[in-house]
């Protein structure tokens, strides 16, 4: 398939899986690194209506030029957006299904350092919440930025999150954070893993599937 701008990366991953991505009008696809030519550019064919539909989708504003908008969600909760001049910084008023912003935060990229420290208290105390029901326990957790996954799980028991997972509906977060869990004990993709992902979430498909459709929106 001819298809503009395809960027392949090979990682030395232990799964099996190819993944693929359309982002800004570019195709990236991850492969392990014993994957061959061969079978990515078969891969390419067998999903090219999945592609070009989604090049022909119109790209979403850069988020330094994205205005502020009316409402925000967290957690899956709609908050109005209320400028106010006594402010320095943004306040999350849960029960008024407020958030209150300084008057000059002007666009969305204003908020991401306030939202990136409260995905810091957020995410931790809610895989924690997991782990002890799952019981894998991970090494350690951080939060960071990531421009093209949700979340991951080191060798060594690190998970990382992204803190754009707060912007989710609270279910579809709590899938990625069982998934990246699941991991602790079985480190591929095999039937294994996702029997205990649905142990825990029956129905990860359909969270899975959100994130393919709005996910998006999560990674400024």
């Amino acid at each position: 398939m001819n298809a503009p701008h395809i960027h392949i990366v090979r990682s030395p991953r232990r799964s099996k899986t190819i993944a693929l991505q359309v982002r800004d009008g570019k195709i990236v696809v991850r492969a392990p690194m014993h994957t061959s030519d061969r079978e990515i550019q078969a891969l390419l064919h067998k999903q090219a209506a999945w592609i070009r539909q989604h090049l022909q989708q119109p790209r979403a504003a850069p988020l330094a030029e994205t205005a502020m908008p009316a409402e925000l969600s967290l957690l899956g909760q709609r908050y109005q957006i209320v400028a106010d001049p006594q402010l320095s910084q943004p306040l999350w008023q849960q029960e008024q299904g407020e958030l209150r912003i300084p008057v000059h935060f002007q666009q969305l990229a204003d908020l991401q350092p306030w939202l990136q420290r409260l995905a810091k208290t957020l995410l931790p105390p809610r895989l924690q919440l997991w782990s002890e029901r799952m019981q894998l326990r991970p090494r350690a957790i951080e939060v960071k930025h990531y421009r093209s996954r949700y979340g991951c799980c080191t060798h060594d028991g690190l998970i990382r999150l992204h803190w754009g997972l707060i912007l989710a509906p609270q279910a579809e977060m709590d899938y990625v954070l069982i998934h990246e869990l699941a991991h602790l004990q079985h480190f591929h993709h095999q039937p294994a893993f996702w029997q205990l992902v649905s142990r825990y979430c029956p129905d990860w498909r359909r969270r899975r599937a959100w994130f393919r459709l709005h996910g998006r929106n999560l990674v400024f």
